[in-house]
């Protein structure tokens, strides 16, 4: 290819384009099972299986022996937050239902469940639910945005709505989303 200007503009708007792919690539989910290891950004952290393959364990760079973090039946997705501190976990726990855990790296023995810290329009949602399914999206810097779906008795039947957790102080939160997926 003969670098003419025409081309030249091709190259120069498509290069942004190749960085932000491969930005989001990056922070895409993987799961279990189906891998051995996840590993965070950067390598510093990985998530590994051991056993029949059902239980994770956090390991460090280090060289530290992996923790045991959980168990889980069915599946999860692993979704790193930006700087490594934090760790976001969808367990699929059943066909309809399925749950966020948050994880600190430097404390891996304590998990959220983001449950717990649904704002109550949601929770609303999810109370009389046929399903419910809460899964990690994405990380907006130290912000994890988390989706709620699911089918409910009452109307309205269907809902799909996103929420965002936040770290302040030590304590999360979580707060709806005017936003939809």
């Amino acid at each position: 290819m003969t670098l003419n200007s025409n081309n030249m503009k091709k190259l120069i708007l498509t290069i942004p384009f190749l960085f932000i792919l491969a930005a989001l690539s990056s922070a895409e989910e993987q799961c279990f099972p189906g891998q051995k290891e996840i590993k965070s950004p950067t390598g510093k952290f990985a998530l590994v299986t051991k056993g029949d393959g059902y239980e994770i364990y956090l390991g460090k760079d280090s060289g530290d022996e992996p923790r045991k973090i959980m168990e889980f039946e069915r599946s999860v997705c692993a979704l790193w937050s930006p700087d490594e501190k934090y760790l976001a976990v969808t367990n699929y726990v059943g066909s309809n239902v399925s749950e966020v855990l948050i994880f600190d790296t430097g404390m891996p023995d304590n998990s959220l469940n983001v449950y717990d810290i649904i704002p109550p329009g949601v929770q609303k949602l999810t109370s009389d639910s046929i399903n419910s399914y809460l899964e990690a999206v994405r990380w907006n810097k130290n912000e994890l945005v988390v989706k709620a779906s699911g089918m409910r008795t009452n109307a309205p039947r269907e809902f799909d709505v996103l929420f965002a957790c936040v770290i302040s102080g030590g304590e999360w939160t979580c707060v709806d989303k005017t936003e939809k997926e």
